[in-house]
């Protein structure tokens, strides 16, 4: 095992060096309008329709839209993540896909490089190797499904929507997960550029995981969107503790920021019901640190930008740089007003972090963005009817 480890970390640090984070690709953002609504819930399918793949809706067309520079407005948003299925349903599997379309997903390398050849086909440009040589590693199986979820942008209307299953033997180890998870991505993002001459192509992935916000700058968004040539942005509901950045902080110096409500120390009261002052605790003094690295970041500027991005979405919602002890940024506490929950959001491929911030708070309705959100509603309901 260990020497798979430093197989992964040399591959982590290949991917890393290739990472843009900067806006890399040909469309513009579309200007706000008012506040996207949530769309209709997935129906309940039914076995057969959970072996379908590539389910297209019949009604939606893709929408031409161009800026009036003529360069093409961001339309087609897609959301990627993966659900797990309980013990119980591990033992029986659905019925095969119709078309007898499902790729394994456990092909990591070679699917990767499909992707990015078949999106470099899409996009009209040409594909070349991606990823490196990934070994199995041991740690028993666990049944899953991956899910992609196109939906137009800004108007949040579910278009395209496929799924993986996938039967997973690398075990789960922090910070490696994207070995477990790209290959079932890539299978997916093959799928889609293949469909209909890649009419559904997302121009941009969420992805639910870390884009550069990792320690070795190299999550699953980063993993994916290298190997596949593709702009992505990472959406985590969790921090990993990276240069000191620590998630008690970071959640405190969040929710200071977004709810005014919340910049007073805390207090305690006493038997008689008298507000006393809070004893010394390290949290608020560390998420002064936190606001205070964070203001300072890009000569003051960077802050300021991400917080006007993040006010671009409904819900109030404010945005944190997350600044290093060695003062790198490393992505975006994104915190509505009375949350307690930051999401994290980081550049994954060739998007800079501002507008990573500002794509993820025009896409959400709830706490988590709507393609990431309906990518896990659509995939769970799935693993439902296995059983």
């Amino acid at each position: 095992m260990e020497a798979q480890l430093q197989a992964w970390d040399r591959e982590q640090q290949q991917l890393a060096a290739q990472v843009i984070e900067t806006d890399d690709h040909d469309w513009v953002l579309p200007p706000p309008s008012g506040p996207p609504s949530l769309p209709q819930p997935p129906p309940k399918p039914s076995k057969r329709a959970a072996a379908r793949l590539g389910e297209v809706g019949e009604q939606a067309a893709a929408p031409a839209l161009v800026a009036p520079d003529g360069r093409p407005l961001l339309h087609l948003v897609g959301g990627l993540d993966i659900s797990f299925a309980p013990p119980a349903a591990s033992s029986s599997a659905p019925e095969a896909a119709a078309d007898g379309s499902g790729e394994a997903g456990t092909r990591g390398a070679q699917l990767a490089a499909d992707a990015h050849a078949a999106v470099g086909a899409a996009a009209g440009r040409e594909g070349d190797e991606g990823g490196g040589e990934q070994g199995e590693a041991g740690g028993g199986h666990q049944r899953s499904l991956a899910a992609l979820v196109v939906m137009t942008f800004p108007g949040l209307d579910v278009v395209y929507e496929d799924y993986e299953e996938v039967d997973l033997t690398v075990p789960y180890l922090p910070g490696y997960l994207a070995f477990r998870e790209v290959p079932a991505y890539a299978a997916l993002l093959a799928r889609c550029a293949r469909t209909e001459g890649g009419r559904w192509m997302p121009q941009l992935l969420l992805v639910d995981g870390c884009g550069v916000l990792h320690p070795a700058r190299c999550g699953a968004a980063s993993h994916l969107g290298v190997a596949a040539g593709i702009p992505t942005i990472g959406v985590a509901k969790n921090l990993l503790v990276v240069d000191g950045l620590r998630k008690e902080a970071v959640e405190a110096a969040a929710v200071r920021l977004a709810d005014t409500g919340h910049e007073q120390q805390p207090s305690v009261s006493c038997q008689e019901g008298a507000a006393v002052p809070a004893p010394p605790d390290p949290v608020p003094q560390e998420a002064e640190s936190v606001l205070a690295a964070a203001r300072a970041a890009g000569g003051g500027a960077l802050m300021g930008a991400l917080d006007a991005a993040a006010r671009s979405g409904a819900g109030g919602r404010r945005a944190l740089p997350l600044v290093g002890a060695s003062g790198a940024v490393w992505g975006a506490a994104v915190c509505g007003a009375g949350s307690k929950r930051p999401l994290y959001v980081s550049v994954g491929h060739r998007v800079s972090l501002a507008t990573a911030v500002e794509v993820v708070a025009r896409c959400c309705v709830t706490r988590a963005p709507e393609p990431v959100r309906q990518a896990d509603l659509r995939s769970r309901a799935r693993i439902r009817e296995w059983g």
